[in-house]
């Protein structure tokens, strides 16, 4: 998650959620801080070049209204090939 969802650990208590620190204002962030974030950040960005390489695919989209034994699971099969040869960077953390 980003920091955009501060304050979503009080909706769901019983999720274990890995947030960024935020600073705020008169309070910036500490050395330890900064280095979470770092981590945080590299755990997240394989995620979202999950993704972004699925974008081009627009069914996946979509809303599909077909029966489900219809989907076409191109998308993801191209890019679980995709990735299977040639891998995205590993993420610096296991969360």
């Amino acid at each position: 998650m980003d920091t955009g969802y501060d304050g979503v650990g009080n909706d769901y208590p019983d999720l274990h959620l890995t947030l960024p620190y935020k600073a705020r204002r008169h309070h910036p962030l500490t050395e330890e801080q900064k280095g979470f974030n770092r981590q945080v950040a590299s755990a997240r960005i394989v995620g979202e070049h999950t993704l972004a390489q699925m974008n081009p695919f627009q069914v996946l989209a979509q809303v599909f209204r077909h029966s489900l034994a219809m989907h076409p699971r191109v998308g993801a099969g191209v890019v679980n090939r995709r990735m299977a040869l040639q891998p995205l960077k590993a993420s610096a953390v296991s969360m």
